[in-house]
């Protein structure tokens, strides 16, 4: 394992540099992380949105579906 907080970790790269750099510039966002994600990974966020919401929404449809079951019992 790198040592924490080194400049020379794997988290340390071009990608992060250049968000940091010219992310306000490229996005017009006042705020680098809603730059980040509103423009730069925006498909894979409505992605991981849209994973979660299904999930939800298959919770919400099983639990609803043991209720029914247990009231005509």
């Amino acid at each position: 394992m790198p040592e924490f907080g080194s400049a020379d970790n794997p988290a340390h790269n071009e990608v992060m540099e250049r968000y940091v750099v010219f992310g306000i510039e490229e996005t017009g966002a006042t705020n680098v992380v809603a730059g980040m994600i509103l423009d730069y990974r925006a498909f894979d966020t409505f992605v991981e949105a849209t994973v979660l919401f299904t999930a939800l929404i298959s919770l919400f449809l099983i639990l609803k579906k043991e209720a029914c079951i247990d009231d005509t019992e």
